[in-house]
């Protein structure tokens, strides 16, 4: 095991190149256009003491070629139930496991230069979510203590993010997108209408059963979206919508895990809120 900057690397070793972006990140998240993360909400699993592992031969590579593709993790925290998939010709993608990210389903790279991030850890045994990072330089960042059942995430255009910060609540069936998946072209003047945009879920979301999240949408802090809802916008903090399109349906509402609202949770909430930086994010 060798040691680069703190970060421990295996035999194999990533491009010094790779290495130092990943540590550019850490440190200047704004470069892929994601300023909020490693603040209040949306913590990084600390750098130091994570190991850099080639997915070459890893037997939670279930299809495509490890080779040139890494997980950075701390020692002995790859799950064994976590799957990884790869295209021909992706490279220099990189998952990062903070300490008991019991994340499982699949992770797809499609392209180049991805990062997904699952900072751990969760309240649940496990959490799946499939995630697929389809072009060049996508990134996805799960928070802390996520709860999430059979969700999938569709990351696609150049640059694009997938963003959920912290204690949120992801139910079964739910879909984020960033892409439309199909082009639409205006036919007039040949226009692209439909590119893809980032999607932004604060901390402390609750989002129903076989809800549809699309591109270009923010969703606030503490807010709530219903079962089967088709979310494209922003919705703002402590908002409660639902239907197809999803439209306000109450406002300055929030939610709890337990059956009925525990004592002092509004205050909770507040002070929360007031150590986040400012909504919307884009």
């Amino acid at each position: 095991m060798l040691q680069y900057k703190n970060i421990m690397v295996s035999a194999l070793t990533p491009p010094l190149g790779l290495m130092e972006h990943i540590g550019a990140f850490w440190h200047r998240p704004e470069i892929r256009g994601m300023p909020r993360l490693g603040t209040h909400g949306y913590g990084l699993p600390p750098l130091e003491g994570l190991v850099w592992t080639s997915l070459a031969g890893l037997p939670q590579v279930k299809s495509g070629d490890g080779a040139s593709n890494w997980f950075l993790a701390p020692p002995g925290g790859i799950r064994p139930d976590i799957k990884i998939a790869l295209n021909a010709g992706a490279v220099n993608n990189v998952i990062v496991c903070g300490a008991k990210a019991n994340v499982t389903g699949t992770t797809l790279f499609q392209s180049t230069d991805g990062i997904a991030i699952y900072a751990g850890p969760s309240d649940y045994d496990e959490s799946p979510i499939d995630v697929r990072l389809s072009s060049p330089q996508n990134t996805f960042f799960l928070g802390t203590r996520v709860r999430s059942a059979e969700v999938d995430v569709i990351i696609e255009g150049a640059g694009m993010h997938a963003c959920i910060g912290e204690d949120c609540m992801l139910a079964a069936g739910l879909a984020i997108r960033t892409t439309d998946l199909h082009g639409i072209v205006d036919m007039n003047s040949g226009a692209w209408v439909n590119r893809p945009a980032p999607v932004h879920i604060e901390p402390r979301v609750w989002l129903g059963n076989d809800a549809l999240i699309l591109k270009n949408t923010q969703i606030g802090f503490g807010s709530i979206v219903g079962a089967k809802a088709v979310v494209r916008g922003i919705v703002a903090r402590y908002g409660c919508v639902a239907g197809v399109p999803a439209r306000i349906i109450r406002e300055n509402v929030s939610w709890d895990f337990f059956r009925s609202p525990s004592e002092g949770l509004v205050e909770r909430l507040r002070a929360y809120e007031e150590k986040l930086m400012p909504f919307p994010v884009f």
